[in-house]
Parts: structure tokens; C-alpha cells; sequence
């Protein structure tokens, strides 16, 4: 064999060598992509009573400006996107979020950063659990009502606000008023006198304020 064709045959062996030591690339990762994903981080109130609304910050690093950042709920196992903000210059992005009756307990959030670049892989932030209680006008209406047959149901712009009891079903007080006075009417008899009571602070240089008639006694005030 020449010499040209043994330097020949050699080159060709040293580089199937190299060819079969050269570590296998993953077809599915484009070129230049890196390893890593970006890091996303939330921070805001985890404790927000029911009615009021309250602040989230992301930050994206590596810096990402311009890109999209999306704020996320979970529900029923799943991860819904419930807003979508564009990083401004230093990479954040701000988001405001209320929350409502149908909220109370806790509420799990997140911020995704979804791969917009050949750069870097898409990521997520730690999941934030924000405890949603009754705010304190709701606990007020629960003392009030603590005890008493009634139902109350707050509302604005068809959203629920607040509700207490108000599916059960229930007797009409004016029917519960025609029997307890045919009741009264039989123990008592016609004739017999009610007495009403008007009730008032004491007066003050001879002028009496506000003055309450008290939800007893005589059904009609005529001539008194």
C-alpha cells in the first residue's frame, strides 16, 4: 500500500473513532438552548379577608423584558391562567387580585413564565397560599343574625358578597302573625288591654331625642 492511501486509511479510522466516542445530543432540544430555567419568584399578602383586594409582584431573572409572565389558580387539580402581564424594563410585573365570597378558605396561586426564546426553558414560581377569611362586616352580620330565623344575602352587580341561611325555606311572618293573634284573641279575649311602651333617653333642656316604640303590646296606636 503508498503511503498517500495508509494516511488516508488512518485519518478515516481516527475519525469513526471520534465519531462513535462523541456523546448522543437530544434531538428534541433546540441549539443553543440552555440547561437551565429561568427563575420566577412571587412574593404578596397571604392573608386577604374576603371583599378586599391585594397586590402580587413577580420577578423573572435572568432578566426577561418585554416578554409575557401569567398569574395562575389552581382549581379541580388544574392550573387555570386568571391574568397575563408583559415584564416591564427590570424584569417584573405587577398583579392585582380580589378576592370574593366563593374564595373563603385558602386560594393557591402561581406565576409561570412560559419559553418565549431559544434561550431558556420555561419555569414557574414556588406555588403561594393566600388564607382567605370572612372580613369583619361579615362576622358583624353573623353576631346579628346568630339566633335569629332570619336569612340574609349580600349582592352587587349580580356577585354574591355574602350569605347566611338564605336558601332555607321558611314560614312567612305574616302568616306566623295571623296565628299567634287568633292565639292570643282565644287565651285572652277581645276585651283585654295591651299595653304599648314608647322608650326615649332622657331629655335634655326639656327636648326628648330619638324615640322608639317597642315591638310590644298593641297592635294599633290610634288615639294614644
Amino acid at each position: 500500500m503508498s503511503p498517500i492511501a495508509e494516511t488516508v486509511r488512518r485519518l478515516h479510522r481516527a475519525a469513526l473513532v471520534a465519531l462513535l466516542a462523541a456523546p448522543v445530543l437530544d434531538p428534541g432540544r433546540a441549539v443553543g438552548q440552555a440547561a437551565d430555567p429561568v427563575s420566577v419568584a412571587l412574593t404578596g399578602d397571604r392573608a386577604v379577608p374576603a371583599s378586599r383586594c391585594a397586590r402580587y409582584e413577580v420577578e423573572v431573572s435572568p432578566p426577561k423584558p418585554g416578554t409575557e409572565v401569567r398569574l395562575q389558580r389552581r382549581r379541580s387539580g388544574a392550573w387555570d391562567t386568571i391574568a397575563r402581564r408583559t415584564l416591564d424594563a427590570v424584569s417584573t410585573a405587577s398583579f392585582r387580585l380580589c378576592f370574593g365570597w366563593n374564595d373563603l378558605g385558602t386560594v393557591r396561586i402561581r406565576a409561570i413564565w412560559p419559553q418565549q426564546d431559544q434561550m431558556n426553558l420555561a419555569a414557574s414560581s414556588v406555588p403561594l397560599d393566600v388564607r382567605v377569611p370572612r372580613a369583619a362586616w361579615m362576622k358583624r352580620i353573623d353576631r346579628l343574625s346568630a339566633g335569629v330565623g332570619v336569612g340574609v344575602s349580600v349582592r352587587e352587580d349580580g356577585h354574591v358578597l355574602y350569605r347566611r341561611r338564605d336558601g332555607r325555606r321558611r314560614v312567612p311572618a305574616s302568616n306566623e302573625k295571623l296565628l299567634l293573634t287568633l292565639a292570643l284573641l282565644d287565651a285572652l279575649g277581645p276585651d283585654r288591654p295591651l299595653q304599648t311602651l314608647a322608650a326615649a333617653r332622657g331629655p335634655a333642656d326639656g327636648v326628648v331625642g330619638d324615640l322608639w316604640i317597642l315591638g310590644r303590646g298593641s297592635g294599633g296606636c290610634a288615639g294614644r
